[in-house]
């Protein structure tokens, strides 16, 4: 029995020792990807990103708002903080660990539409592996992003289905700027399925963040605009009960008395030209939308 436990001992250090150098190399690769700009987190608990303007939201914020031309028309210093596949309340919790270990922004620009007020998916949940040992980033996504304390502790486990991917990701080009991505591809419907009906999302769990978030910029002096960036208008014809959906965002915006800038009925969102999905704006579309965003925001005073 000694000897069946000694045995058993030494087989499973063994296992874990040779399974936690892989994991190690992976997780490393995975800190500094291209893809996404998964080298954000790394930045912002740095402590050493001091931006006056950041952009929150889905995808959709991450590739429509190019910080080159925010910052050379409003004279600024801009980041954009949107992920994919993540909705407002992952966006939430980016901002505070951003404020947390970085200075205030002055001002905030806050991408919604009609999917902002869901929970966000598992999309591209690998981006937080590397970080599962950070109580804090751990604590706030572990429920959301369906992680176990198996996926901290047991080495490769959480990377199960994915080391394709890893491998493929990891050979991507920086193309990234500030973490804004420009997609340089054509409109093809298939790139983005629209369901015949879309319904918009209220969970109230994801509401009360919002609510306390920007009762908190309120208190912090910090100006937040709520803003819908162009969507093609075959999808926005197909949402469900707009006018709820546009009280609900006007309701909670003149309760903290903040702006939203709608351009869901610009010309951009007639013209294939300027997406490559339904949902999204190509490099073209969001060169465009963010020249034509930082003009209004400058008119409005916030230079």
């Amino acid at each position: 029995m000694k000897r069946f436990i000694i045995h058993s001992s030494f087989f499973f250090i063994v296992s874990f020792v040779l399974a936690l150098i892989p994991d190690i190399i992976i997780t490393n690769k995975i800190k500094h990807f291209a893809y996404n700009d998964y080298s954000v987190w790394d930045k912002i608990l740095s402590g050493k990103m001091d931006n006056d303007l950041l952009i929150i939201g889905s995808s959709r914020a991450f590739h429509h708002y190019n910080p080159i031309i925010l910052d050379s028309i409003l004279n600024t210093n801009c980041y954009n903080l949107g992920r994919d596949g993540k909705n407002l309340d992952i966006s939430i919790f980016i901002y505070n660990l951003y404020i947390k270990h970085n200075p205030k922004p002055k001002t905030i620009l806050c991408d919604i539409f009609y999917g902002s007020m869901n929970k966000s998916n598992l999309y591209a949940r690998e981006q937080f592996y590397p970080y599962l040992f950070n109580k804090e980033i751990y604590n706030n996504i572990k429920e959301n992003q369906q992680l176990s304390m198996i996926d901290k502790y047991v080495p490769l486990i959480k990377y199960r289905g994915i080391l394709k991917d890893v491998i493929k990701h990891s050979l991507i080009k920086d193309t990234t700027y500030k973490g804004y991505y420009g997609c340089d591809i054509s409109y093809n419907k298939n790139n983005e399925d629209i369901p015949n009906t879309i319904p918009y999302a209220h969970d109230p769990t994801v509401f009360k963040m919002i609510e306390k978030w920007l009762q908190q910029c309120q208190e912090d002096s910090v100006n937040v605009i709520f803003i819908h960036s162009p969507i093609y208008i075959e999808a926005t014809n197909k949402i469900e009960d707009t006018a709820a959906m546009w009280t609900m965002y006007r309701n909670i915006a003149n309760k903290y008395k903040i702006p939203i800038l709608d351009y869901t009925r610009d010309s951009i969102c007639f013209d294939t030209n300027y997406f490559y999905g339904a949902l999204h704006l190509n490099r073209k579309g969001s060169e465009l939308f963010t020249q034509r965003l930082a003009y209004e925001l400058e008119s409005l005073g916030y230079k």
